[in-house]
């Protein structure tokens, strides 16, 4: 798909490294792990490394790219069936705590999504991030990002769009886009199921709140 001086493609596993390189400049420093749980950069970057080399194999991330073929934009997507463990490594970040933490606090935002939506497969929506140049001009509505997505849903006989919005920005792109919030879970009243603790989390006037939103695929 083309608009003006954009063109929009699915990703390969040919563009794994520029991929990679990108999300590990653009997404690891502002992603939540790094700003909230205060996860060092370099266990983030690897982490969302191997994430990345997962997730695009599944054949449904996005990328968008300028007329001289730069990487401006990345939207990443995995697919997942209802009983089915995520792909990940189970070893990444099993020595970092504040790793622990975050993926914790994503177990307890994803909780029972299957059996709360009646759905057999689902496609989560991940890792989006766009290069600062472009930030503000609305590339994702511009290049209709989330109707490819649903396209693919459909295509891979998929329930619902999943996507995690973790700060009042994302929220309200997700609304616009036609997703709707299942749970929200207050960054200040988390409290941590193993260690029963409130995490000393670094807060921003626009991490308020993460919600899971969903989008049931027409």
């Amino acid at each position: 798909m083309k608009f003006v001086d954009f063109t929009c493609r699915k990703l390969t596993e040919e563009d794994s490294p520029d991929v990679i390189k990108f999300i590990e400049t653009y997404f690891s420093p502002r992603c939540i792990a790094t700003q909230i749980f205060k996860l060092n950069a370099q266990m983030e970057s690897n982490f969302t490394r191997v994430r990345a080399k997962t997730v695009i194999q599944y054949n449904v991330s996005l990328g968008v790219f300028d007329t001289k073929g730069k990487l401006v934009r990345v939207n990443m997507a995995r697919m997942q069936k209802k009983n089915e463990t995520c792909h990940y490594p189970t070893t990444i970040g099993k020595d970092c705590p504040q790793q622990q933490a975050h993926m914790r606090f994503y177990d307890c935002l994803h909780n029972d999504l299957f059996d709360k939506l009646g759905a057999n497969k689902l496609m989560f929506l991940c890792m989006d991030t766009c290069h600062p140049d472009y930030h503000g001009q609305r590339l994702w509505k511009k290049m209709r990002i989330y109707e490819l997505f649903e396209s693919f849903a459909r295509e891979n006989e998929c329930d619902y769009l999943i996507s995690s919005g973790v700060n009042i920005y994302i929220q309200k792109i997700l609304k616009e886009a036609g997703f709707s919030m299942i749970r929200e879970i207050k960054y200040s009243e988390y409290v941590d199921p193993i260690t029963g603790c409130k995490p000393d989390l670094h807060l921003s006037e626009i991490h308020t709140s993460a919600m899971v939103m969903c989008k049931k695929v027409a």
